[in-house]
């Protein structure tokens, strides 16, 4: 598994869901906003995840 996989996967992941959330909420300004949250969200989390597990 590579150390960086939390990263990998969760920045992605936070970013299209971010965009899709934020597109419902907000239209096409709520989905730019929900993308880039989601992208800097899902990059910490995965980091966060990253550190965790690579111990």
């Amino acid at each position: 598994l590579q150390r960086n996989a939390g990263v990998v996967t969760g920045t992605p992941t936070g970013a299209v869901t971010g965009a899709i959330v934020g597109g419902l909420v907000g239209g096409p300004l709520g989905a730019a906003v929900g993308f880039v949250v989601g992208l800097k969200t899902g990059f910490t989390a995965g980091a966060v995840a990253d550190t965790v597990r690579n111990r």
